[in-house]
């Protein structure tokens, strides 16, 4: 898939297309709701337009550039042949729009505009402008790529597949191009130079299959990737917070002893703590407005000691599927469950305020007795949680 796409000359997209028998081509609207002259005037933006003076007017409906729209962007698979793909001309329906490694245009915005001057968060944000790199890559640019990858995980989780069971192979041609350029390994969607911070993932909401917005910490019951990846979750996760450098050294309060695409050791303070949870039915509305269902909603206490985290900070994943104990029918408040709590690093704050500790929130395995497995972070702990805490080895799954 890297080489196939990344070393095409251009990539066509039907973008628009429901299927794979829809067809690439649309009949254009000849509505006037989008009109604008060209040629510009020297460094005359397109919003300054407000007079007709000699030039050409292209007079259709305006593109949508977030394009959440199109079924096609929101398939797992299509993520990486947008983003390895050099250049991709889309078919939308009133127009094309050319996207390239440095730049995108569209025949109602023909100016191009760079990936510098464009600070939307959008699809053609997702672009590698710094793909590929050199065998050894120096911090900045490693920094550059971490970043962009956290975007690609947040991208990526929102579409569906119809397999789940390719949550990872769905994302591996983005992986081979990254260790192309020198990243390094990658341990199921984790990278091992960043591994710390890519284990602070925290579940988002996200679009059903028909559309609708719905909650969406939910593990299935047959794993397909370590509890420790975002690749074991259905739906959309992303990063709270971009590059967080006090997880890196010197500052990071946790150290890693082991790595495997199967397990990890780490070594930090750990505290124990609780989880008081109730569960609530939250209906699926979609965009119609209609009720199609409902959804397991979670909302959860952690307890350490007499410190109470509230569910704001603390984001839990729903593995009722994989443990059944720990579930309860929806309305019910469920039993505290017994949880460690490992602590990754301490955020700081402004002022005296001695910051936030970032901890990861394990329960016993079921499977290992000698193991752990990831139900939740927390970003917002008291750093007195931790006082007096004794360090340990913890074997996660």
């Amino acid at each position: 898939m890297a080489t196939v796409y990344g070393n095409a000359y251009i990539t066509i997209s039907a973008t628009k297309s429901k299927n794979c028998q829809d067809g690439i081509f649309s009949r254009r609207s000849r509505s006037a709701r989008h009109i604008l002259v060209w040629p510009l005037e020297p460094g005359q933006s397109p919003r300054e337009v407000d007079v007709l003076r000699e030039g050409e007017i292209y007079a259709r409906e305006s593109w949508d550039p977030i394009l959440l729209g199109y079924r096609l962007h929101r398939r797992g698979w299509t993520l990486q042949e947008h983003i390895l793909s050099r250049r991709v001309v889309q078919y939308v329906e009133h127009e094309l729009v050319w996207h390239c490694r440095t730049a995108r245009a569209t025949e109602s915005r023909p100016t191009l505009i760079t990936s510098a001057e464009d600070t939307s968060r959008t699809m053609d944000r997702i672009r590698p402008t710094h793909l590929p790199l050199r065998d050894t890559i120096d911090m900045a640019a490693s920094r550059r790529l971490l970043s962009f990858w956290a975007e690609c995980v947040q991208n990526y989780t929102f579409r569906q597949l119809t397999r789940e069971s390719d949550k990872l192979p769905a994302i591996s041609g983005i992986i081979q191009a990254f260790q192309a350029s020198g990243m390094g390994r990658c341990y199921a969607g984790l990278w091992e130079m960043d591994f710390l911070v890519g284990l602070t993932w925290a579940s988002e909401p996200s679009i059903s299959n028909e559309g609708g917005w719905k909650p969406s910490h939910v593990r299935p019951r047959h794993p397909r990737a370590p509890s420790w990846s975002w690749a074991s979750v259905d739906g959309m996760v992303a990063y709270r917070s971009d590059r967080p450098d006090f997880l890196g050294p010197p500052s990071a309060q946790c150290q890693i002893v082991d790595l495997s695409d199967t397990e990890i050791v780490l070594r930090g303070k750990v505290v124990n703590g609780a989880l008081n949870r109730t569960t609530t039915c939250v209906p699926e509305v979609e965009r119609d407005n209609k009720i199609s269902g409902c959804h397991h909603c979670i909302d959860s206490e952690l307890v350490i000691g007499d410190i109470t985290s509230t569910s704001t900070a603390t984001d839990i994943i729903d593995t009722t599927p994989m443990h059944p104990e720990l579930g309860a029918p929806p309305g019910l408040c469920e039993t505290p469950v017994d949880v460690i709590c490992l602590l990754l690093g301490v955020k700081p704050t402004s002022g005296d305020h001695p910051g936030w500790a970032t901890a990861l929130i394990l329960v016993r395995s079921d499977t290992r007795s000698d193991a752990y497995e990831r139900v939740g972070i927390n970003d917002m702990l008291e750093v007195g949680c931790f006082e007096g805490a004794t360090e340990r080895e913890v074997t996660i799954i």
